[in-house]
């Protein structure tokens, strides 16, 4: 199925041949033209709020500005006149909502639409829409559409009545779609699709095609790629003909790895005590051990390179009391930062890969996050803590841009040392269980993990900061570092016996029933 939003329906009708490209390019230029008398004299803006609360407070501005679409749960556009527009965003703002201008000058969807009806009806006489043979969904009506109806009246209501998006992705969702690509220049509804699709059983697919500044056939494949990963069906030979693709064997050397977790056939622990001693040999324990005194305690700027090509770090800093602190300290012991200040209402992933980008260059050494020291949770997830949410859009962020800069986030009591060290902050325990993951399947931009005292001033001084600097400019073993006031502390992974340490002290099992 096909479904377009506002102009890009006309694209829609096209594909699912309702109308031929020379129509559907005649139906694009026409219609801008009829718009362009509309030229400033208007406004539109996008709000990340429910459309209830959108028109409760468009009320009082007496019909200056209407709904032009409700793409999702949390995502709208108003339409009207510009200084009315201008008004509401500063009155969202206010309300702790997110809103902002759209770089146009006119009220599409709007009552300003009323003034081109007759030369948009003239202009388009005599087109001649034919029922197509892939199934559009409207989102002038919401519904299933037979697109013989598509003629100058209904592209006319396209241009004057509210897009009704988030319907039309309800609809599919409703009729078993679970796939959804975005055929744009840049993802602009995967966002809001994802968050109509929250509501609803089966997890749904929804990725991109091209993005902005990323407009070649790479990002196409890539794209393709990423549908495909996660379900999609794609047509691999039929999408590569003109690369001649053949199939190529897996090297032939085995993987190289460290085995931590039990051997079925490795009974037997040298030197351990004999009986229920096999099952000394599954069993292992978290614990922490200083870091290893050959670890050069040198500056930040060493570690960095100073005598070479400047390099820099991005600090992503959430508007806790705590991460302010730890955002000045790294700042005093690295080569160069820049800091990147995140809102509550800017955990998402596009908006995060949106204020990532500007900040990166091939010179970036890698980023800091202090998100997970964020306070509270999700606004509408009463149940999800801001700084996992934030953290795990961090990750994803910096995976759509395709940068090889690495992620260490930074935590705060989530891991207990010793038995004098409890865990203070359990929610920012789930970090840690992030980092696990991503170091196994985005190690790519997975950097590692720093677990830090509540405030720099509690134990650690510069000295041991800049060791934790050079553990992040290295590419050495340590991905996991708790900086206490004795010093750095790594974590490793050891066994556990059950016997050894005193007679007696192995559990005896005997198997009783069936």
């Amino acid at each position: 199925a096909v479904v377009g939003h506002s102009q890009g329906e006309i694209a829609a009708a096209v594909v699912a041949g309702a109308l031929t490209l020379a129509e559907g390019a005649r139906v694009v230029a026409l219609r801008s033209r009829a718009l362009a008398a509309l030229s400033g004299a208007g406004a539109m803006a996008s709000l990340a709020r429910p459309g209830p609360e959108v028109e409760r407070w468009i009320t009082r501005f007496d019909g200056r500005i209407s709904v032009a679409a409700v793409n999702g749960p949390r995502s709208v556009v108003v339409a009207g006149e510009q200084a009315a527009v201008v008004e509401l965003v500063a009155l969202a703002g206010a309300n702790g909502a997110r809103a902002r201008v759209l770089p146009v000058d006119y009220a599409s969807h709007s009552a300003q639409v009323e003034q081109v009806e007759e030369s948009l009806l003239r202009s388009l006489a005599g087109l001649q829409p034919r029922t197509g043979n892939v199934p559009l969904l409207s989102t002038v009506t919401g519904e299933w559409l037979d697109t013989a109806v598509m003629d100058a009246e209904y592209w006319y209501e396209n241009l004057r009545r509210p897009v009704r998006f988030a319907d039309a992705t309800r609809t599919l969702l409703d009729s078993g779609h679970r796939v959804f690509i975005e055929a744009s220049p840049h993802p602009v509804l995967t966002a809001a699709i994802e968050e109509t699709a929250e509501d609803k059983p089966g997890n749904a697919v929804v990725v991109g095609t091209l993005r902005r500044g990323e407009g070649d056939l790479r990002r196409m494949y890539a794209s393709l790629a990423e549908a495909w990963v996660r379900g999609g069906p794609v047509d691999w030979a039929r999408a590569c003909t003109a690369h001649r693709p053949v199939r190529v064997p897996l090297p032939a050397y085995p993987f190289q790895r460290d085995r931590y977790w039990l051997r079925i056939r490795d009974r037997e622990v040298p030197g351990a005590p004999a009986g229920p001693a096999g099952t000394d040999a599954w069993r292992y324990r978290v614990t922490w051990r200083p870091v290893a005194a050959g670890t050069p305690a040198v500056s930040s700027r060493a570690a960095l390179g100073a005598d070479g090509p400047r390099r820099s770090w991005l600090l992503l800093v959430p508007g806790a009391t705590a991460a302010q602190d730890w955002s000045a300290a790294f700042t005093r012991v690295l080569e160069h930062t820049v800091a990147v200040a995140v809102g509550r209402d800017e955990w998402g992933r596009e908006t995060l890969r949106e204020k990532i980008q500007p900040t990166l260059t091939e010179a970036t050494a890698g980023v800091i996050s202090l998100l997970p020291l964020g306070e509270g949770t999700v606004p509408g997830h009463p149940d999800l803590p801001w700084g996992i949410a934030a953290s795990v859009a961090a990750l994803q962020a910096l995976g759509d841009l395709g940068l090889p800069a690495r992620l260490w986030s930074v935590t705060s009591g989530a891991v207990s040392t010793d038995v004098s060290d409890p865990v203070t902050a359990p929610a920012q325990a789930l970090t840690w269980g992030l980092g696990a993951a991503a170091a196994a399947e985005d190690p790519a931009h997975w950097g590692g993990l720093i677990d830090v005292p509540p405030s720099p001033g509690v134990g650690p001084d510069d000295d041991r900061l800049a060791r934790v600097a050079a553990i992040l400019a290295g590419d050495g073993p340590e991905t996991e570092v708790a900086v206490r006031g004795s010093g750095l502390l790594g974590r490793r992974l050891v066994r556990a016996p059950l016997g050894g340490s005193a007679e007696g002290a192995a559990r005896a099992w005997r198997p009783r029933g069936s």
